[in-house]
């Protein structure tokens, strides 16, 4: 595909200084803010669907059963800047054949076109720094859940790095392991002092039975009720840290919520009164969409405690 041959006398804006990614992730985050779908997306174009009614188009103009109106955006880079074209259509399906019907209506909404680009080029004025702290890598978008579970395969596979805000799942594993260590409480126990003063392991045993002398006995039966304090005393955290996780799952939506609204608030977003909206939700993480007033709603990814945009 030409792009430059396509554009022609489209409506199309120049957004100088911007890069090909950077406006089409913010033209794709206003999309999903306003109830587009997006259709098809590529490296330079976009194209948006939504249902319509006779409403929408001209007075008089015919609206199959079923059709859609498609707008396809244009990201051409150039020397300096970026130019978007956008173009408008209606999409009618056909009974019984594979393709739809498409027509025109690029000039019949030409003036809200200009307007979404305008609105677009301000927008990206606006935000312009933070889109640029968070450029893509050079490779693209990549998934946000694939990228939780490659961070966690790293760490799992080098433990010293368990420690890194990057790796909290392989530290929480970690300290699990961590938090339970039945060899350290025999080892500080007392009971090596008193096997050395009875020296033949079996006659323990037979201390329960009742047959060894009365002052092995005693020895014995005092060696065992010292014994235990240390093991209960032990076996509270390890109970603590066993319910840790299904309280950290009773509570998780509404801490990941929080965050990404505090996130929205430290880069210039005033929170609306209707909060955050939850868009996925997985085990390790989920995505929210925090509206903000007067300017474009951020869509924020939180993991393991660590929130980030994805716009």
């Amino acid at each position: 595909m030409g792009p430059t041959l396509e554009i022609g006398d489209l409506p199309q804006k120049t957004l100088p200084g911007a890069t090909r990614s950077e406006v089409k992730s913010l033209a794709m985050g206003a999309a999903r803010s306003k109830g587009w779908t997006i259709a098809e997306s590529d490296d330079s174009r976009l194209i948006l669907q939504r249902p319509t009614d006779g409403q929408t188009l001209p007075t008089g103009a015919p609206l199959p059963p079923g059709a859609t109106l498609e707008v396809t955006s244009y990201f051409v880079e150039q020397q300096g800047g970026v130019t978007v074209a956008t173009k408008a259509e209606l999409v009618s399906p056909v009974s019984g054949a594979a393709q739809s019907t498409r027509n025109d209506y690029t000039d019949d909404f030409r003036g809200v076109l200009d307007q979404s680009l305008d609105s677009l080029a301000d927008s990206w004025r606006q935000h312009r720094a933070r889109l640029a702290r968070a450029a893509p890598p050079a490779s693209g978008w990549k998934s946000a859940w694939d990228e939780g579970k490659s961070k966690q395969e790293t760490d799992n596979a080098s433990p010293s790095e368990a420690a890194t805000p990057d790796g909290a799942a392989a530290s929480a594993v970690a300290a699990t392991e961590a938090g339970s260590p039945p060899p350290t409480t025999y080892e500080a126990s007392p009971s090596p002092e008193t096997a050395a003063a009875t020296r033949p392991t079996p006659e323990p045993r037979r201390s329960a039975a009742g047959a060894a002398p009365v002052v092995d006995a005693t020895a014995a039966l005092s060696s065992d009720r010292g014994t235990p304090p240390p093991d209960y005393s032990y076996s509270a955290p390890s109970n603590d840290m066993m319910r840790l996780p299904s309280s950290n799952r009773g509570s998780r939506r509404l801490t990941m919520a929080a965050n990404a609204e505090d996130y929205a608030r430290e880069h210039g977003c005033e929170v609306e009164g209707s909060g955050s909206q939850l868009i996925e939700s997985r085990r390790d993480g989920e995505v929210h969409k925090v509206p903000c007033a007067g300017s474009d709603s951020f869509l924020v990814k939180c993991q393991d405690g660590i929130c980030k945009s994805l716009l």
